[in-house]
């Protein structure tokens, strides 16, 4: 759980990459029975980008709202 916590997409490691890893992480906790609602695993994603995806998180943000 802590993995998925403090897990951060780096500048140089492409979206893939990192969602690649991002689910792992989720695949590894479901496997120990550890359940993470899709709305938290949402907002984990959103606020583990850097700063260069701030249009990205507020355009998903958005739509969330409406």
């Amino acid at each position: 759980l802590k993995q998925l916590l403090f897990n951060k997409l780096k500048e140089s490691e492409s979206m893939n990459e990192y969602l690649n890893t991002f689910l792992g992480i989720v695949d590894k906790l479901l496997e120990m029975d550890i359940h993470v609602s899709n709305d938290l695993l949402a907002i984990l994603l959103l606020y583990s980008v850097p700063d260069s995806y701030d249009v990205f998180r507020c355009a998903i943000e958005a739509r969330a709202v409406h």
